[in-house]
Parts: C-alpha cells; sequence; structure tokens
C-alpha cells in the first residue's frame, strides 16, 4: 500500500508537535514543583515545628526526663526548653539532649528546678 508524501510527511509534523508540546507542558511542571519545594508554605513550616517539638519531646523521656512542666517551642531549628524539673540535676542535660536531636540548630534552656512542694 502506498502513502502519498503529504500525509506521511502531515502524520510525522503532527507527532512532532504533540512531542513538542507534551515537553513544554512537562518543562513547566517540572518549574512549578521546584518553586514549591523551594518557598515552603505556612502549614508545612507549622507541621515541620510540631515534628521538631515532637522528637525534642521524645528524646527528653528516653532519657527519663519528665517533661510533664516543660514547654517545647521550636521555630526552624531553634529550640527553647521552658519550665521546670523536679531536679536541678536535670536541667543541664535536658538542653544536651535537645540539643543531639536531629534537625536542632540550637537550644535555649530556660528550665528551672520546681520548687518544693509544687
Amino acid at each position: 500500500m502506498k502513502f502519498p508524501v503529504q500525509k506521511l510527511f502531515a502524520s510525522r509534523t503532527l507527532a512532532a508537535c504533540v512531542a513538542v508540546a507534551a515537553s513544554v507542558i512537562s518543562a513547566a511542571a517540572i518549574a512549578q514543583s521546584a518553586q514549591t519545594t523551594e518557598q515552603p508554605t505556612r502549614a508545612s513550616i507549622r507541621k515541620a515545628n510540631h515534628r521538631l517539638e515532637h522528637n525534642v519531646r521524645t528524646a527528653l523521656l528516653r532519657a527519663k526526663i519528665d517533661n510533664a512542666d516543660i514547654r517545647v517551642v521550636a521555630r526552624g531549628g531553634k529550640v527553647t526548653l521552658d519550665g521546670t524539673v523536679s531536679d536541678q540535676s536535670m536541667v543541664q542535660p535536658a538542653g544536651e539532649i535537645a540539643g543531639k536531636v536531629p534537625g536542632v540548630t540550637s537550644v535555649q534552656n530556660l528550665l528551672t528546678m520546681r520548687e518544693a512542694g509544687h
């Protein structure tokens, strides 16, 4: 069966146009996904902060430091420990343990010893 040259050329041209359009669309999708990864949303930042706070609390619990009266606040990699512990000997280790958690860049340790009877 013989195909006229014009029909063969037209089908190749159409296929080339479809391929170019697909590559343009995929390039645009890649560029858009690259933009979204560069600029995190407020929700993703908040979620990352909560995850880091949870990881610090878990590390404190594993080290047998009662963190019921410890407030852990994470902003980026900066973590603040605020509140009270039952024994003065727990203040410094709590800060050191928090500093070893992956993702923590600095620790502000504001912990104090709980007063007797409280």
